[in-house]
Order: C-alpha cells, then sequence, then structure tokens
C-alpha cells in the first residue's frame, strides 16, 4: 500500500474514531434522567457508534499494530465489545452500557493525538533495509 494513501487513509478511521465518540457524547447528553433503558434511539445510536470505535480499532490493528505503542489502550477489549454488541446484543445492558462510555471514552479520547502521532512516525520510517539510507553520499 501506498505509504501516503495508508496515512490518509489510516488518519481516516482516526477521526472516525473521534467522531463517533463526539456523537455518543452528544447522546449521552440528550438522554433523559431515566438513562439509556428508556431512550431506545439513543441507546441504539450509542450501540452503533461503539461498533465503528470497535471495528476502527481493530483496522488500525490489522494495519498498523504500532499505532498502539505508548497508549495503555485495552485493543482486544475495545474489539471485544464491538463483537458482543455486533452478535451478543441480546447480552447488552444498557446501564454498562452507559458506564463504559462515561468510563472509557475519556481515555480513548486522550490518546488520539497519540494514535495520530505513532501513525505518523510508522509511515515514515524505512520498510525495509533496502529502503533505509546507507549515509553514503553519491
Amino acid at each position: 500500500m501506498n505509504q501516503h494513501f495508508k496515512e490518509e487513509h489510516l488518519s481516516k478511521v482516526i477521526d472516525n474514531i473521534e467522531d463517533s465518540i463526539q456523537r455518543i457524547n452528544k447522546y449521552l447528553g440528550d438522554v433523559s434522567e431515566y438513562g439509556l433503558n428508556k431512550d431506545e434511539m439513543s441507546y441504539d445510536a450509542i450501540n452503533m457508534r461503539l461498533q465503528i470505535i470497535g471495528e476502527s480499532i481493530n483496522t488500525l490493528y490489522v494495519k498498523e499494530p504500532g499505532i498502539f505503542e505508548n497508549t495503555n489502550l485495552p485493543v482486544q477489549e475495545i474489539k471485544g465489545l464491538r463483537n458482543i454488541i455486533s452478535h451478543r446484543y441480546y447480552d447488552l445492558d444498557p446501564d454498562e452500557i452507559m458506564s463504559t462510555c462515561e468510563e472509557s471514552l475519556p481515555a480513548l479520547t486522550a490518546v488520539l493525538d497519540i494514535l495520530r502521532s505513532n501513525l505518523k512516525k510508522l509511515v515514515n520510517e524505512p520498510q525495509n533495509e533496502q529502503e533505509k539510507p546507507s549515509g553514503r553520499t553519491r
């Protein structure tokens, strides 16, 4: 994959995570005092956005696993939540989803700039020994 295209694509993936977090926070702000138990539309929208976050994290992990260096993100847990929402939605508890959002999204938001920085470093590294500068000039 062309390095410029790869950086552009993965940058958009990170932007999708950020957009999803912002939307979830908006939806949570719109939730009534009864929580997600009584607000089915917000609950569904939040679950969809959590799926997008999980899928985006998976894409980053598959395409550039080193991007998570120095983040302490629980990548497997994030991907696992996505799988539960997608395939075992009947096991979901609205209170747990709300709690997960309130506890985990701030930490994810805090590392988005690290992900972007790591991405820039990784795509600008030489890909193999042949591409590394030899230090000799001709």
